[in-house]
């Protein structure tokens, strides 16, 4: 699927939605998307999943106030009574060996800005306590817990806080 090149206005935009649904006890459609499958059992290779890869897109405009590449948004459900919907991210499990690994980070900026912030907020509560944040490692088993390293990165001017 995909949406043509155009030489006016915008980019044609693409919509996947899934089915709604008016019946009392039942859930709407839901969007899946999966890489495929690597089923090849040899040990030499032939066996690798595919990726599910997704990415803004990029801005080549000369203006370097707004022409920003397109943002990457994970919004869990809206819901009117119960609890909104939730967002997990997780690695990949294996069988056989490790757990896959995950990195969470924001690049290094260009030649004349500075990389972007990081932010880990719970929301705030009209009625009881607000959300927690957790920060743990897994437990080892015939070897150690894994380690909680924070770091300040240097600089070359000082600023008072």
């Amino acid at each position: 699927m995909a949406v043509g090149t155009g030489n006016f206005g915008d980019g044609g935009d693409v919509l996947v939605r899934a089915g709604e649904t008016t019946d009392t006890t039942s859930t709407g459609g839901k969007i899946e998307l999966v890489g495929g499958m690597g089923s090849n059992v040899d040990s030499y290779g032939g066996g690798i999943g595919g990726d599910i890869i997704l990415t803004g897109g990029a801005a080549l405009g000369a203006n370097n106030a707004i022409d920003v590449g397109g943002d990457l948004m994970f919004t869990g459900g809206r819901a009117s009574n119960a609890r909104g919907g939730d967002v997990a991210l997780s690695t990949g499990y294996s069988d056989a060996t490790n757990s896959g690994s995950m990195r969470l980070a924001t690049v290094d900026s260009g030649s004349s800005g500075v990389s972007g912030g990081m932010s880990l907020v719970t929301g705030s509560t009209s009625a009881g306590e607000s959300g927690k944040i957790e920060l743990e490692t897994g437990e080892g088993v015939g070897g150690s817990g894994g380690d909680i390293r924070m770091a300040v990165g240097t600089g070359n001017t000082w600023q008072w806080r």
